[in-house]
């Protein structure tokens, strides 16, 4: 585990870093990986730390985790504060980043031990980690490898905290129920809401005359 990383070693990094990335760019919905300016900027900042797994010579994995939130975009701190209170407020909260490991390595065995070091810097403070695990990643077996690090750890707590659905809406034919169709022409649609039915209201569209809506 460090703070500071070399240029050489930081470059080997992001080598395999894109590369393991590449190969399942098509697995998630949203992008999984940072380009090579945040890579950087992530993995120089002091206030990361980057537990790193090696191969002789060559990075095969890393985890790089942070304790300072304002690094990472779209972490709700009054969600943090509130569920988390203590943790929060001694800056306890190890938020994972990022994580890879390269094809060629034992993906299962190193994943685990890099999250067991993040678990190991985490637990000298009492603290926790967060990581942000995708459905691919999940369904490869990454969660039930967290679950396994838990369980190493006496009295600890393992839990899936949130998540964000997606949905598709295949529409391959217009309803025969209420207005007509709306072409991209139409660019002003209100909807009166204020009837007290559920199905009743008005919709107004350009030109401000109101239509039933059914």
């Amino acid at each position: 585990m460090s703070r500071h990383v070399g240029e050489r070693l930081r470059d080997l990094l992001w080598l395999r870093y894109e590369e393991s990335f590449r190969a399942i760019e098509d697995r998630s919905l949203t992008q999984q990986s940072v380009d090579h300016e945040e890579f950087v900027r992530l993995v120089d900042d002091a206030n990361t730390f980057k537990i790193i797994g090696m191969a002789g010579d060559e990075p095969s994995g890393m985890l790089l985790l942070t304790d300072d939130l304002d690094l990472v975009g779209g972490l709700s701190e009054p969600y943090l504060r509130r569920c988390y209170p203590d943790q929060f407020a001694r800056r306890a909260i190890y938020y994972g980043v990022f994580a890879f490991v390269t094809t060629g390595s034992r993906q299962s065995r190193l994943y685990y031990r890099l999250i067991h070091a993040a678990g190991q810097l985490a637990a000298s403070r009492q603290g926790m980690i967060l990581l942000d695990i995708s459905r691919y990643h999940e369904e490869s077996g990454v969660a039930n490898v967290v679950s396994l690090v838990s369980r190493s750890f006496p009295e600890s707590a393992v839990e899936a905290i949130d998540a964000q659905v997606y949905y598709a809406v295949n529409l391959p034919n217009v309803s025969a129920k209420g207005d007509a169709p709306i072409s991209a022409a139409d660019l002003e649609l209100t909807i009166d809401v204020r009837e007290s039915s559920a199905d009743a209201g008005t919709v107004s569209i350009d030109s401000g005359e109101p239509r039933p809506v059914r």
